[in-house]
């Protein structure tokens, strides 16, 4: 052999920029809620009860670097702007940031709507 292999030394450098330059890029966040057809039908029937019949209901909302916020109220409209639901008195809520909806018990005096 006319030279000693250096093995994993000569390429440590490479390996070194590489993860430099991976740590400079923007890292992407894919945090789309994906239901299950069972799971929407069920969310589509809450938010519809909640519209049409005026139900009451409890969302669990995605709040950006936060935790999670309850909201209870009734939607008064849908797709207005389109993906959003506005809900009386909280405002426009984006569907896509929706976690979990529960109708209210009509019954339960904790909640005021």
């Amino acid at each position: 052999m006319l030279y000693e292999d250096r093995k994993m030394m000569k390429w440590r450098g490479f390996l070194l920029s590489e993860h430099a330059e991976q740590l400079t890029e923007p890292e992407v966040i894919n945090e789309e809620n994906l239901m299950d057809e069972q799971a929407k039908e069920a969310f589509d029937h809450m938010i519809s009860c909640s519209y049409h019949n005026g139900m009451p209901v409890t969302m669990c909302i995605h709040v950006l670097g936060k935790p999670p916020v309850q909201v209870t109220g009734i939607v008064q409209k849908l797709n207005d702007p389109p993906g959003c639901l506005k809900v009386a008195g909280k405002g426009t809520i984006h569907i896509k940031d929706i976690l979990t909806v529960e109708l209210v018990d009509t019954k339960d005096e904790r909640y005021e709507y």
